[in-house]
């Protein structure tokens, strides 16, 4: 009887070791299978950081990333893709990266508390005027009329001057410098009227742009911001001023015929040749 008691002491010791051994192997499994998914969710999170432009080490660079970026919704993913880099990457924790339900202004304003500390107003308003700035239909400037209409106050150019052919490629060798300047931009095959809201260097800047209302020289402000970044081989003339007149803006009497006689050289020496 002894003996017997003895074996089911074994069997049941047996049975247990088992037990511990497969409860061991079970939560080995999960620990290596959350190790797997943590290393594939880090290298997601910097992919999509990386494609976005990122990720972005100061102030100005977390401003000039979502002012790049032509959506709403390419700035929030863009955003939460830093934030999850803090989380999973740099192994961070703290109530300003949550991100679920959380606005896109919100989103950049905790992020940039997190990551900088203190944030000037005028930090933060950089970051609404990015947060609200996207991509939006833009209204091209009408085409040259016929001699004949009265919607341009222009006189009369030279033929040369209208014709555009005594400009060289170098007249078009423009440089960007400072904020708040006038420019006529190439987009799309067609021309834009813009003011410079910043200067991100002599060869890129964001312009905000002003829309036609389907007759020459004659313009309006667009109920939504419709400002884009632009690089300075697609500014044609600058330097030019406007001036407002029964809610709307004209360019400067004398020079909206040099502007189309710039537009139309520009199309000869760059456009028509396939420039890029």
């Amino acid at each position: 009887m002894r003996k017997n008691h003895r074996q089911q002491e074994l069997i049941v010791l047996e049975e247990i070791h088992q037990s511990v051994e497969r409860k061991k192997r079970e939560a080995e499994e999960k620990r290596q299978k959350r190790e797997e998914a943590l290393r594939r969710k880090k290298e997601a999170v910097l992919t999509t950081v990386h494609e976005l432009g990122g990720p972005c080490k100061k102030l100005e660079e977390v401003v000039q990333l979502l002012m790049k970026l032509q959506t709403k919704s390419a700035k929030v993913k863009a955003i939460k893709a830093h934030i999850d880099r803090e989380k999973f990457v740099m192994n961070a924790t703290s109530s300003d990266l949550k991100t679920s339900k959380v606005p896109l202004e919100t989103l950049c304003q905790n992020f940039l508390r997190f990551k900088f500390g203190a944030v000037s107003e005028q930090v933060l308003t950089a970051i609404s005027d990015a947060c609200k700035a996207t991509k939006r239909r833009r209204h091209a400037v009408a085409a040259p009329q016929d001699s004949d209409s009265d919607t341009s106050e222009e006189e009369e150019a030279p033929a040369e001057e209208a014709t555009g052919s005594h400009y060289t490629k170098d007249d078009f060798d423009f440089q960007f410098s400072r904020q708040s300047e006038h420019v006529s931009v190439f987009y799309d095959g067609q021309f834009y009227l813009g003011q410079v809201l910043h200067v991100h260097s002599p060869t890129l800047a964001d312009v905000t742009f002003m829309a036609s209302n389907g007759k020459q020289n004659i313009f309006k402000w667009p109920q939504a911001d419709d400002i884009d970044q632009v690089a300075a081989k697609y500014v044609f003339d600058s330097g030019f001023s406007m001036f407002p007149q029964n809610r709307t803006w004209f360019v400067e009497q004398g020079r909206w015929g040099v502007i189309l006689s710039r537009w139309s050289a520009f199309n000869k020496l760059f456009v028509d040749a396939d420039w890029s």
